[in-house]
């Protein structure tokens, strides 16, 4: 009976159930078949110049890039887009803080309206179970 109770207990491997590598393995690999890797495509397409006439890929890295970034087009979309981002953003912020400190409150009623704006958040993932 001591002997049983002497035992050592095993090393933890890593790939037991309690170490994390194995439960992060699987969305490390969809993150780089998904994510990673298209823009490693992307970035390598974008290094080379598709001759027209032959239509054969040159390796001419400047030749994509500087046209892009000398396009006025695309600095206006980016100033837009950082615009309409702040902008967003800043009306996000004021608008759920205004709701947060509206229901935020025990008056009669506000209980009710707090369930019913959390619908929303909690329907869908009923439903998909």
């Amino acid at each position: 009976m001591t002997a049983a109770l002497a035992q050592k207990p095993k090393p933890m491997g890593w790939l037991s159930s309690e170490h994390p590598l194995p439960w992060l393995m699987p969305a490390a690999a969809l993150m780089i078949v998904f994510g990673i890797f298209p823009l490693y495509k992307a970035i390598e397409s974008s290094l080379y110049r598709k001759n027209a006439a032959t239509r054969k890929l040159l390796f001419d890295p400047d030749y994509n890039w500087v046209k892009a970034l000398s396009d006025e087009r695309l600095w206006n979309a980016l100033f837009n887009t950082m615009i309409y981002t702040s902008v967003a953003i800043v009306f996000q912020l004021v608008l759920g803080m205004l709701i947060a400190l509206l229901l935020d409150s025990d008056r009669k009623g506000y209980g009710l309206m707090r369930a019913l704006m959390t619908l929303p958040l909690v329907i869908p993932p009923a439903v998909t179970a």
